[in-house]
Formats: structure tokens, sequence, C-alpha cells
């Protein structure tokens, strides 16, 4: 069920099964929690970093646990395939969401209305502003900087336009530049065997992992890595 129909180019199993998409996800709402009780409210980053910290955190318990859950619920153990496509889904989905993302998107929205006074002329930029680009209700708006009153509900009657329009804009982008990487892709990396600066780091960091960690560390940690790096990227531009 996991596999059907998803191998990479050498026949082996690619991961990107329905369980192991399920748990990206849960683990994409996890890390949301996270980084509203963490960045929002302490201002701790956790989401910031290449990769961000909740994949390397997933990775890492995802390797040491797998032991354990082999006892204890064998069928819910994730392959090494899966595990590094929930690697890969976080490393993706949690900067979307991150301070450079969604959260950086939402304050563009409102601020210019937020700080309008009649000395700084954002009555004027306002005026060219369209209305379905974000909330334009004063109370809205204030409440993103300054709070509801307790027991008030998120006014999704003022937000449900905007963010419905940024959403479909966001994904023709990310769709967009998925597609020109795939169509370059193959040139590049089989046709003309470009070298990428992040392999070598990479193969640098796995020597290192080799080399000079513990046996249970190389153990477990290493064969989980060494297929990143050998099937993360295609292995004949190494």
């Amino acid at each position: 069920m996991a596999n059907a129909g998803c191998t990479t180019h050498d026949g082996l199993p690619a991961g990107c099964s329905f369980r192991a998409i399920l748990f990206g996800i849960v683990g994409v709402l996890l890390t949301n929690g996270w980084m509203y009780h963490s960045e929002l409210v302490t201002g701790r980053y956790v989401t910031q970093g290449i990769p961000p910290l909740p994949a390397l955190i997933v990775l890492i318990l995802g390797v040491a646990l797998r032991p354990l859950a082999r006892r204890a619920a064998p069928r819910l153990v994730l392959s090494r395939a899966e595990l590094l496509t929930v690697f890969v889904f976080l490393t993706v989905a949690v900067p979307i969401t991150g301070a450079y993302g969604v959260r950086a998107l939402l304050p563009h929205l409102t601020i210019s209305r937020y700080r309008q006074a009649g000395e700084n002329g954002f009555e004027r930029i306002n005026q060219m502003i369209p209305a379905w680009y974000g909330p334009t209700d004063a109370e809205t708006v204030r409440q993103v900087y300054e709070g509801a009153e307790p027991g008030a509900g998120v006014p999704w009657g003022e937000w449900a336009l905007p963010l419905a329009l940024w959403t479909v804009f966001l994904l023709a982008g990310f769709i967009g530049a998925l597609s020109l990487v795939a169509l370059l892709h193959r040139e590049w990396s089989e046709g003309e065997r470009l070298l990428y600066p992040l392999r070598g780091k990479g193969r640098a960091g796995l020597g290192v992992l080799r080399r000079d960690s513990p046996p249970f560390v190389k153990q477990h940690f290493g064969p989980p890595v060494d297929e990143f790096c050998r099937r993360g990227f295609r292995r004949g531009a190494w």
C-alpha cells in the first residue's frame, strides 16, 4: 500500500507513501503549535535554519526510536525512505509558515492601515490598494497587532477572501518554481553534471559522522544520512 507506483530511477521504493505524507502533515501542525508558543510568545526562533530544526529533530528521533518502535508497533515503523520523505516534507513546509513565510506575509497585508495617520501619507497609499489585498475593517486590523478581547473569535469574514486569493497566488508560484526545477534538473544533473555546493557539505558531514561518531550513532544514524546523500541527489553528479 505504502509505496505502490512510487519508485526511483534505480527501482527502489521512493518512500512517498500515504503514511509518510500523513506523518509530514502532523509534523507541520505540531511545529506550528510549537512556533506559536515559542516564536510569537517568547521570541525564541525554532523554525529558522537550513534545514529547519524541527525537520532535524524528526529525523534524529525517527532513527533513534526505530529499534523500540519495531518491538512496540512494528506496523507503524517508517522505512528509511519514508523517514527521508518526512524529513524533506518538513524541510520544505516549515519555512513556509516560519518567520520569512506566512508570518512575514500577514503583517504586510495590514500594516499600512494600522499605521495610517494624517501626516504619514498612508491614507493615500491605502486608497490605491485593492480591497482583496487584506482586511479593511479597522477593528480587524487593530486586533492583528493589539489582540482581541477575551472570548472574541477570529473575524474570518474579513480574512476569508484575502487568504483564499493569496493561497492561490502562492500555490501558483510554488508550482511554477517546482516546474522550472523539474525542467532543468535532468540536464543540469545528468547532462552537464553540475556540482552543487550542498553536495560537498553533505559528503563532508557524512565523513565526519563515519569517522568520529560513537558506534551507536554510526549504526543507526549513519545509514539514513548516507541514503539521503546518495538518493537525495543524482548519484552521477557527485
